[in-house]
């Protein structure tokens, strides 16, 4: 009878058999702890990939904020209080200065706007004169002044259609605040008694406005000779918001809190700052107690969008 244990053939077949199954075995094996492996490393990847994004810090988008004040120094009259203006002017630490009638002149008067910039800290100042004073050659007007350079400077006019009315204008310019080219307009509407001229100016100052600046910020200041309950604001508040009435509309402040004359017990608003709603949003607002004019200074913050 044939043994299997002495045929080499046999044993051979086996051996070789039993061979392919512990090699089998073994590549198995070590393709197993492979992919374990890459499966491991593939989730520590992920979950460091994970971690890192998780502790990366969010950063939102960078909103400048300002603060504006507008002021009417009744120049005229106040030309022994510019040192004292310009020191109570640098107390509020704006970034912008709006001032309603400074006179600028070296004769009987000083360069006011040039004074209280230099009291104040402020480096740049552009002025528009709107009529004369006393002595025929200085002149009272608007002037900005600024802590960033001012460029493409504008003097105008505005509308006058009353004979008694006195000349009224505006004086724009660019300036770049922190990254961002934005507009300034310093303006002085008529007179209450002129109520249909001051229409008139509203009107021209919005289409000003949306010729010249329509794709940057604005900052409008300064007396508009005109109460908040005044129905002429209408082409302004389409496009526009008002520092104070911002606040007031959203219940954040008491709309009497905003009034600036008389000086002594103010009980009306004339003194205003206007702002692009599509590029600006207003934070807060305030009328500031000083009694050196005969309005008192107003001033409001807020950030670029």
């Amino acid at each position: 009878m044939l043994s299997f244990k002495n045929d080499p053939f046999v044993r051979t077949l086996i051996f070789s058999f039993l061979l392919a199954v512990v090699v089998s075995l073994a590549v198995l094996s070590a393709a197993a702890r492979a992919a374990d492996f890459k499966s491991i490393e593939g989730a520590q990847l992920d979950s460091l990939q994970k971690a890192a994004v998780s502790k990366a810090p969010v950063i939102g988008k960078y909103y400048p904020t300002f603060t504006a004040l507008t002021y009417n120094i009744q120049g005229a009259s106040t030309i022994f209080k510019i040192g004292k203006i310009g020191a109570h002017v640098k107390t509020i630490n704006a970034d912008f200065v709006f001032l309603s009638e400074a006179v600028k002149g070296n004769i009987l008067y000083p360069d006011q706007p040039a004074c209280i910039a230099r009291a104040a800290g402020f480096k740049y100042t552009a002025f528009k004169g709107n009529e004369r004073v006393w002595t025929q050659i200085e002149m009272l007007g608007n002037a900005i002044l600024s802590k960033t350079p001012l460029y493409e400077i504008k003097l105008v006019d505005l509308p006058k259609i009353e004979k008694k009315s006195e000349p009224r204008g505006l004086v724009a310019a660019k300036t770049k605040f922190k990254g961002r080219e934005i507009a300034l307009i310093a303006v002085h509407l008529s007179r209450i008694g002129y109520k249909n001229e001051r229409r008139k100016q509203i009107e021209f100052l919005a289409s000003f406005i949306n010729s010249n600046y329509k794709n940057i910020p604005v900052i409008m200041a300064g007396d508009f000779n005109t109460s908040q309950t005044d129905d002429v604001w209408g082409p302004l508040n389409a496009f526009m918001d008002e520092g104070f009435l911002s606040l007031v509309s959203k219940k954040i402040v008491s709309a009497n809190a905003g009034n600036t004359i008389p000086v002594n017990a103010p009980n009306v608003k004339f003194d205003y700052i206007f702002a692009t709603r599509a590029f600006v949003e207003f934070t807060g607002a305030r009328v500031s107690p000083s009694t050196l004019s005969d309005h008192r200074p107003f001033y409001a913050t807020g950030k670029l969008k």
